[in-house]
């Protein structure tokens, strides 16, 4: 690869190889109309306007509750931040994951960004316990624990 390459050429060149790799046997790409079965076209965002899935619904309560816990627990154990290993990521993923499987298609993005916003603002409420306690602290400084119990049941019941 030539050095000199810009990031949009090396992106270009990257798309163009991964074309040339996922080709057929016979050279050409798949099918005109062909579906992926291992892709939800529900969760497509291409030419879509952010306002159809950008938005929040009423999602199972226990989903989010759990989304809740494990918040709560980036924050217990690793003082705000997330162990970084694929199990830990992808144990949220899969909650989410497993969770819009079980709805109408059309429901799956919004509920999807819903328990994201679930999480945002999880992390955004303890942060600010934090900072009311100690306003130098920052993700990953060690901070007493026991002082999230203070408003631990004060959250947005917008999602249910």
């Amino acid at each position: 690869m030539n050095v000199s390459m810009t990031a949009s050429a090396m992106a270009k060149q990257y798309v163009r190889n991964w074309n040339a790799k996922m080709a057929n046997a016979n050279g050409t790409g798949p099918s005109s109309g062909h579906v992926n079965p291992y892709e939800d076209p529900w969760m497509d965002i291409t030419n879509r306007s952010p306002s159809e899935w950008q938005r929040i619904i009423p999602v199972d309560e226990d989903v989010a509750n759990q989304v809740r816990s494990m918040v709560k627990e980036d924050f217990v154990k690793r003082y705000g931040m997330t162990d970084g290993s694929p199990e830990h990521v992808n144990d949220r993923a899969d909650l989410i994951y497993n969770y819009t499987k079980t709805l109408p298609g059309e429901q799956r993005l919004a509920a999807t960004w819903t328990l994201h916003q679930v999480v945002k603002e999880e992390a955004a409420k303890y942060k600010s316990i934090i900072l009311k306690h100690d306003p130098t602290w920052t993700y990953g400084k060690p901070f007493d624990t026991s002082i999230l119990d203070e408003d631990s049941d004060d959250h947005l019941d917008t999602y249910a």
